[in-house]
């Protein structure tokens, strides 16, 4: 597993510099459907994280589907 993973450097998780994620990019190569996880779990830093996460496939790779898990319904 080591040799397939790659370090995502968020320091700063505000979703203005998408530069940083270029390596989860290309890790998602032309997928067309994201699932990267619970957007709302975690602490603030971990939502802005994930939210950057989710971005990437969406604006720059043209994802047809991104799949939240939620528990927004109770």
């Amino acid at each position: 597993m080591q040799e397939n993973t790659l370090p995502v450097p968020l320091s700063d998780p505000a979703p203005t510099d998408y530069s940083v994620l270029e390596v989860f990019g290309k890790a998602i190569g032309n997928a067309k459907v994201d699932f990267v996880g619970e957007l709302e779990r975690g602490n603030a830093f971990t939502c802005l994280a994930k939210e950057k996460a989710h971005i990437i496939p969406a604006r720059n790779r043209g994802c047809a589907v991104q799949a939240f898990v939620s528990d927004f319904s109770g």
